[in-house]
Parts: C-alpha cells; sequence; structure tokens
C-alpha cells in the first residue's frame, strides 16, 4: 500500500472514479479525502472489526487509510474495547459488509 501514498500514483475512491496525483501534497490530501489504492482494497479487504489489533494505534491507522472508514474518527482516550465498539457500529451504520 506504501506505493500507493508515494506521488506522483493513481488512486481511487468508492464511487469507482481514479485519478492521477502528481505532487506528494495531492496524494497526501487525497487520501485524507478518501482517496485510496490499491483498487481492490475496499472489495477485497476484510472489515476492521474482525480483525485483531495489538494496539490501539494499530487500529487508529488502519481507520484512517481505510477509505471505507473515512470520516470515523477515533481517539486514544477511549479504551480498545471503546474502539473496537465505534468501528463495529460505523460498520453497521454505514453498511459495510452487508451484501
Amino acid at each position: 500500500m506504501t506505493n500507493y501514498k508515494d506521488a506522483p500514483t493513481w488512486l481511487f475512491n468508492l464511487e469507482g472514479e481514479t485519478a492521477l496525483f502528481s505532487t506528494q501534497e495531492e496524494v497526501n490530501k487525497a487520501w485524507e479525502d478518501g482517496w485510496f489504492g490499491p483498487q481492490n482494497l475496499a472489495t477485497d479487504s476484510p472489515l476492521l472489526s474482525a480483525m485483531e489489533w495489538d494496539t490501539k494505534q494499530d487500529l487508529i491507522e488502519a481507520v484512517k487509510d481505510d477509505a471505507r472508514y473515512h470520516g470515523l474518527i477515533l481517539r486514544m482516550k477511549n479504551t480498545k474495547e471503546e474502539l473496537n465498539e465505534m468501528v463495529l457500529e460505523f460498520e453497521e451504520e454505514n453498511g459495510l459488509g452487508v451484501e
């Protein structure tokens, strides 16, 4: 995934659009705005609630890097259990994993 965080790179969004981001500033902003790579990240990756996390920071970083969770903000002040509940609630509210 790191290749998709370095400029220049092609990124994708959940609406099916593809765009080339030429500068590192553009790439960083695109990731913040929900663009991602590789293209199959959103369809082939397991839901974050189904994964085991060694640390709270690992889960927080995974949420930041996964376009499916755009808009979910997790904070270190919460317990690991609270963070997991927040992720699960976000998935349910946004229909993630529902066919």
